[in-house]
């Protein structure tokens, strides 16, 4: 039995007594993200090199497998193994999540404190952040913008603390639902706006992790976030749904978010409301007429928030961009890890 670790091994040579007269099957199991098989390779007694390859998938993830192997003489056989990654569409959007989340888990430095977002994406930064804590002795304390985030971070060792306890944060990365060239970002997918809101502008400096797909020439398609208190919240969607027509807006979809059970109820007890729009061509003036709006806590818009945005691609591709000097910075992650990433505080 041998445990292979993709992330660490790259090959692995195998040797065992081999009788000419009988053939031998070696059965591989290879465990990959949730993801196995069984491979079972039978060579012959011809001494000549032989190749078998498999591909699975399980729970959206693939492996592709290669080995090689060679009889050397009547009584050894040798093999060699190598493997690279297949994603499918959703492993994808997984990698360059963890690709963004990893260049800025980068930029934590030991003493910091930090901000950490809510969402798929920040979910690959906490992760990573634990793994550089544990395996370079990284030393940071931790605000989590949700009782979600505080429970991943929680359970896989992180400091944490209060905003009120840090006073001043460092450093805020999270992630956005949709950002453009202006910078500008819709964020509260994850129902978190408010405590994320609070926590960036805390900060000198809001760090944004996305993937290639969330960069828009507008904002707008991805329904806007609106948090608004219970009491009276059905006046306060007439309200919104007023504003937003002397704003020019037809027939705006304003609903409100559904939970488990009844309305979705953010952390501070409040609901969401989900203005559907397609497009924003004046993000500043449609932020700052929503926040007078009666019973409105906090909208997902967030300008001049952003001072860096980093993007990732499901190559392993990074781009960070400073906002401030405009400067852009290329780089390449190893993707390898993510695997073994991906199932920490599972």
């Amino acid at each position: 039995n041998l445990d292979l670790k993709p992330e660490e091994i790259k090959s692995y040579e195998l040797a065992f007594d081999y009788r000419p007269s009988y053939d031998i099957t070696l059965n591989m199991n290879f465990f990959y993200y949730d993801w196995s098989d069984i491979i079972q390779f039978i060579p012959d007694s011809s001494g000549s090199t032989r190749t078998a390859q498999n591909a699975g998938e399980q729970n959206g993830k693939g492996l592709e497998f290669e080995a090689k192997w060679t009889i050397t003489d009547s009584l050894k056989f040798s093999g060699n193994f190598a493997w690279q990654d297949s994603y499918d569409e959703l492993a994808a959007a997984d990698a360059a999540k963890f690709a963004a989340a990893k260049r800025a888990s980068e930029l934590v430095e030991t003493g910091m404190k930090v901000g950490l977002g809510t969402g798929s994406t920040a979910a690959w930064l906490v992760r990573a952040l634990a793994a550089r804590q544990h395996e370079e002795g990284l030393r940071f304390q931790a605000v989590p913008t949700s009782t979600q985030t505080a429970a991943l971070a929680g359970a896989l060792g992180i400091p944490l603390t209060t905003l009120d306890a840090a006073g001043w944060l460092d450093l805020t990365i999270d992630g956005a639902d949709e950002v453009d060239a202006q910078f500008s970002l819709i964020k509260g997918g994850g129902g978190a706006l408010l405590q994320e809101k609070i926590v960036a502008k805390a900060s000198d400096r809001m760090v944004v992790i996305v993937d290639s797909e969330k960069q828009v020439a507008q904002l707008g398609k991805f329904a806007l976030p609106v948090e608004v208190i219970g009491f009276g919240k059905s006046a306060s969607q007439t309200l919104i749904k007023a504003v937003l027509e002397d704003l020019g807006f037809a027939n705006p979809g304003v609903k409100f978010r559904p939970g488990q059970a009844g309305l979705f109820v953010t952390d501070e007890g409040n609901h969401i409301l989900d203005i559907e729009l397609q497009t924003i061509s004046n993000p500043a003036a449609l932020a700052q007429a929503l926040n007078q709006v009666p019973g409105v806590v906090e909208n997902g818009l967030f300008i001049d928030i952003c001072s860096a945005l980093v993007i990732g691609h499901s190559d392993g591709r990074v781009s960070y961009t400073d906002v401030a000097t405009g400067t852009e910075e290329a780089g390449q992650i190893d993707l390898n890890q993510a695997a073994r990433l991906a199932k920490m505080g599972r």
